[in-house]
């Protein structure tokens, strides 16, 4: 699966009527958690960027961007 198709909003209540399921849904959903995780956690983000390294390979430096974008 493209790292484009994770990062795709996790659809809200509004959109409940269209709601995908399977794993496109399921991927999303992650991704908006680590975002607030990520937002959340006023620690360092070192032991979370060992963990997106080994979790995304060369994909890496996107998720990252990705998570650091406003």
């Amino acid at each position: 699966m493209p790292l484009t198709d994770l990062l795709v909003p996790a659809p809200g209540a509004v959109h409940e009527a269209i709601v995908r399921y399977g794993a496109e849904y399921e991927a999303s959903i992650y991704m908006e958690r680590l975002k607030r995780r990520w937002r959340r956690s006023g620690a360092p983000h070192a032991d979370m960027r060992l963990a997106i390294r080994v979790l995304f390979g060369d994909d890496t430096d996107a998720v990252l961007a990705w998570l650091e974008d406003p």
